[in-house]
């Protein structure tokens, strides 16, 4: 397991030693974990909880006992685990499955469960056979989201964010640029390949303000993402410069009444430096060493999460959603559901359930036997295309 900061040296070893070298290339990482966050915060929750130690964790387990069953049979009654693909003799990882699809010999499920020494076991008075949910059809677009985003700095990070943004954000949305002009000599060249996204960039110097609480109200800005000058400084000035930048717009948005204050979103490079801020609910971190160190211990741990995380990382394949209730259950009809129940529906809709979103509190691998009140607030995490 290796860490790279340029890609292409990272393909060129790759390709050299095959199969015997993992690479990570950190930005690759911070891009795609920023992108996510930016289209909803919890996201970013549950790309973390997946790599840390403190809560559930994505594993692979023999399927010996579940072979013959089929994925919604094993999804709506396993106990202690939320099922999210399986691992095929073959080597190859099968996010989301179909719910028809059987478990084969020599298949590993993979779940997400808090420990890897669990003893799973079957629910069989929840084991689904041949049930089938009502597939909820929406006519609008349900994976993308108009969105104003104000990105404060810049840096090859910067354009890698924007690069995995754009292609989740809906038609209509406006991404600003604000950077220092007496520290960027050169207006930011942002690649833009979607054409229906508007794309600005407004330079200030140092003795000037970048961003005014009219402009954020104007714009309607509902993120912001304040990253490092990291191409012309050192990691250490460049956070230095990004806490400056973070205590500016606070004292911006101190102006604005707490429903119209956007989030703000500090990429830093040294996790240390966290500490220096007062953290409020607004205030979200992407801690680049943070997250770099736990992805190489998950994969020092079990090489082969590396196929499962670029594919929930970047915008090909399988992603984590933030959904409503009402795209996978008819809300008029019930007032609460049970979790394999809420399960099973999901799987008629083509997607994998793996939480939900309640009171603003994310709650993952929840027991199967739970059951939840259907409010319009109410929201599901799902896996899918």
């Amino acid at each position: 397991i290796s860490e790279f900061h340029d890609e292409t040296n990272m393909n060129v070893l790759s390709d050299l030693k095959g199969k015997n070298i993992y690479g990570v290339h950190t930005d690759s990482i911070i891009a795609s974990v920023t992108a996510q966050s930016i289209r909803n915060k919890h996201i970013a929750s549950v790309i973390m909880d997946f790599l840390d130690y403190d809560g559930d964790e994505i594993y692979f387990y023999p399927g010996d006992q579940y072979m013959g069953l089929t994925i919604r049979q094993v999804s709506s009654s396993i106990k202690g685990a939320t099922l999210i693909g399986v691992l095929s003799l073959d080597n190859k990882i099968k996010l989301n499955p179909e719910a028809d699809k059987i478990i084969a010999d020599g298949d590993k499920i993979i779940v997400i469960a808090q420990d890897d020494d669990l003893t799973l076991s079957i629910d069989e008075t929840l084991k689904q056979d041949n049930k089938s949910f009502s597939k909820v059809v929406r006519n609008e677009e349900e994976a993308k989201e108009k969105k104003s985003i104000l990105v404060i700095g810049w840096s090859k990070l910067g354009q890698s964010i924007i690069g995995n943004t754009l292609p989740m954000l809906e038609k209509g949305s406006n991404v600003y640029v604000s950077y220092r002009s007496d520290v960027l000599t050169k207006e930011p060249v942002i690649l833009n390949q979607a054409n229906d996204v508007l794309l600005q960039t407004i330079p200030f110097d140092q003795h000037g303000s970048s961003i005014s609480s009219e402009f954020i109200k104007n714009k309607k800005v509902d993120t912001v993402l304040i990253i490092g000058y990291n191409d012309l400084y050192s990691k250490e000035i460049a956070d230095t410069f990004s806490l400056m930048q973070n205590l500016q717009i606070k004292t911006v948005l101190d102006e604005m009444d707490s429903e119209e204050r956007p989030r703000i979103i500090l990429q830093l490079n040294d996790g240390a430096k966290k500490n220096l801020i007062d953290v409020d609910d607004n205030n979200e971190f992407i801690v680049s060493n943070v997250l770099s160190s736990l992805l190489m211990t998950q994969l020092a741990e079990n090489p082969k999460l590396q196929l499962i995380f670029e594919e929930l990382f970047t915008p090909v394949g399988c992603e984590i959603y933030v959904k409503s209730i009402s795209c996978f259950v008819e809300t008029t009809d019930t007032n609460s559901i049970q979790i394999s129940d809420l399960i099973n529906s999901c799987l008629d809709n083509n997607a994998t359930f793996i939480g939900y979103i309640e009171n603003n509190n994310l709650v993952l691998n929840p027991d199967k036997i739970v059951n939840v009140t259907i409010t319009e607030d109410l929201k599901v995490v799902v896996i899918c295309e």
